[in-house]
């Protein structure tokens, strides 16, 4: 049910895909009664997802159950197929008339052990270390975890009454990074950054208006602090410090995009250093965020005060985008360059933050959404005991 595209030289497209239950591709009949088929490729913890949409207007669609196994492959004829990983079939409903059924799969099942609630204390360990626990708990694959995480020291830390997956989010958040699950494994990561969990840079893709149909940029004034600050308290000293990171304004500089990174901190050497673009977390020199946690030490403090940071920067502006002509290539942390909107648009260097892709009667298409690449944004550090 899936048409073919008139494209203006003449040649014809179509969206293509490929899709296996339990390693088996399906039959041609079944394929031929697909409706719709959307996939969501998110960022954060919860489950991508993939829904089907089939016709079973005869009555004759054999259902499959909840559990099954999928694998998706989608983008467009007489092309190559990207690879959409793994999806545990969660719903199956079926309603009429017309008959139809409709499937909704998920990255992980997270309907096991990751909802069981559990208490255990952790000392002494790696946050990798941890992670690698909670993975082996869940039947997980190895998880992948980014280098500068996954040797970080823990001391002490509680899992309270919270499931798995609860306290994953949680680690996630104080050491500013996320976690999702994908193929069956957990993936903990620096978002934002234009990196992989494994640490490797990932390629700049470069979007122009006339991919698109529809846009949407929008400035958050109310999200635009300038800094943050989080304090510690050393229980051996009976001292407490701040952790004070402000953003160092923005040169006036057109030239940013020849370069694929900028420097973090300021003092901080890198051979990708580049001067940092317009940013719209204008804010005021008094407008800084002052975290309520006391925090055990400086170093977590400085963890917590960068991540919320990252977070704040990363959120004051969004510009979502559907692309007429969809692009299979393009996922999650993508990061991405635009060009012919206005110039506070193109000026910014942006990271996809979720994708949805959409196969129906009228085509192939994309929907971007994005946040600031904060690695264009530049803070200095301060110390200080009151």
């Amino acid at each position: 049910m899936l048409t073919d595209l008139q494209l203006p030289a003449g040649a014809r497209i179509a969206p293509a895909f490929t899709l296996k239950i339990k390693n088996k591709v399906l039959e041609q009949s079944v394929t031929d009664r697909i409706i719709s088929l959307t996939v969501n490729d998110k960022s954060g913890f919860a489950a991508d997802d993939l829904t089907l949409k089939f016709d079973d207007a005869d009555g004759q669609l054999q259902m499959p159950a909840r559990g099954t196994l999928l694998h998706l492959h989608i983008g467009w004829s007489k092309q190559a197929l990207y690879d959409c990983g793994y999806f545990i079939v969660d719903t199956v409903t079926h309603q009429g008339s017309p008959d139809i059924v409709i499937i909704t799969a998920r990255s992980a099942d997270f309907r096991g052990t990751f909802e069981t609630k559990r208490s255990q204390s952790y000392d002494d360990y790696t946050l990798g270390a941890i992670v690698r626990i909670l993975s082996a708990r869940n039947n997980l694959s190895l998880p992948v975890i980014a280098p500068e995480l996954d040797n970080i020291k823990i001391p002490h830390i509680d899992q309270t009454d919270e499931n798995d997956g609860y306290f994953l989010t949680r680690l996630a958040q104080n050491f500013g990074a996320q976690a999702t699950v994908k193929n069956g494994a957990i993936i903990f990561f620096k978002p934002y950054s234009a990196r992989s969990a494994s640490g490797q840079a990932l390629p700049w893709k470069t979007l122009v208006r006339s991919d698109g149909d529809e846009h949407v940029f929008k400035v958050i004034d109310q999200k635009a602090f300038s800094g943050v600050i989080a304090q510690s308290y050393d229980v051996k000293a009976a001292a407490t410090s701040s952790v004070a990171l402000k953003r160092i304004p923005p040169a006036n500089s057109t030239s940013q995009k020849q370069h694929p990174a900028a420097t973090k901190a300021a003092g901080t050497a890198s051979s990708e250093t580049a001067p940092p673009l317009k940013s719209y977390t204008a804010g005021s020199g008094a407008n800084v965020l002052k975290l309520q946690k006391i925090y055990p030490d400086e170093a977590s403090a400085r963890r917590a005060a960068d991540s919320a940071f990252n977070q704040i920067q990363a959120d004051s502006a969004s510009f979502s985008i559907r692309l007429a002509m969809g692009r299979a290539d393009l996922s999650a942390q993508t990061p991405l360059n635009v060009q012919g909107f206005k110039h506070v648009i193109d000026d910014q260097r942006w990271i996809i933050d979720s994708v949805e892709h959409s196969l129906n009667e009228k085509g192939f298409t994309t929907k971007l959404n994005l946040k600031i690449y904060v690695a264009d944004i530049t803070y200095q550090s301060s110390i200080s005991q009151p």
